[in-house]
């Protein structure tokens, strides 16, 4: 019953199906076709984060519809350990491991958490992460994005596809690998 109640799983929306297209232009209009008609997009992940020589791995859960995103980074055994709520710009921010709490904007979210950058709102950055084009300064495959950059940070997909793999974000020292398990749409 432990090991039950530790597994964290997606209940809601249907498995997402990858992209095939004939060129990376046809792939990015896909892309962009299915960011409008989502509804909201869930996924579970590994996260490990490397800054200088300190290194952090914990799951982690991330939900997105429309400009609010909620993550979850959980502890060992499966509780909260860090939550972020976002709501278009305002940010509720809420550690339980250290007792940090607060409220704010995405640039105090960047400051934070690395990966976030004040110039796109958190969700938009969650979507960017999860494989959706919502900024500019991407470039795609076939079979989805490769590679992504906003302001400081740089996204890469590994290999490069939808649903996404694997996502290493790099903002100056700090690195980020994301492992996606499962992610679902509705």
């Amino acid at each position: 019953m432990l090991l039950a109640s530790c597994r964290t799983s997606l209940d809601d929306g249907e498995p997402i199906e990858p992209v095939a297209a004939p060129t990376a232009e046809t792939a990015l209009a896909q892309l962009r076709a299915r960011l409008a008609s989502l509804h909201e997009v869930r996924a579970l992940m590994r996260v490990r984060i490397t800054n200088g020589e300190e290194t952090e791995s914990f799951r982690a859960q991330v939900a997105v519809s429309g400009h609010h995103m909620e993550l979850t980074g959980y502890t060992p055994i499966g509780t909260a350990a860090v939550q972020v709520v976002a709501d278009g710009d305002r940010v509720a921010y809420n550690d339980s491991i250290h007792g940090t709490e607060w409220q704010g904007s995405a640039a105090d979210l960047s400051k934070s958490i690395g990966f976030f950058v004040p110039q796109v709102e958190p969700a938009q950055m969650a979507l960017l992460i999860l494989g959706y084009p919502t900024v500019s300064g991407v470039e795609a495959t076939p079979t989805g994005l490769a590679r992504a950059a906003v302001g400081d940070v740089v996204i890469t997909y590994d290999p490069p596809m939808h649903p996404p793999q694997r996502v290493t974000v790099v903002r100056g020292a700090q690195r980020v690998d994301i492992t996606i398990s499962e992610m679902t749409a509705e």
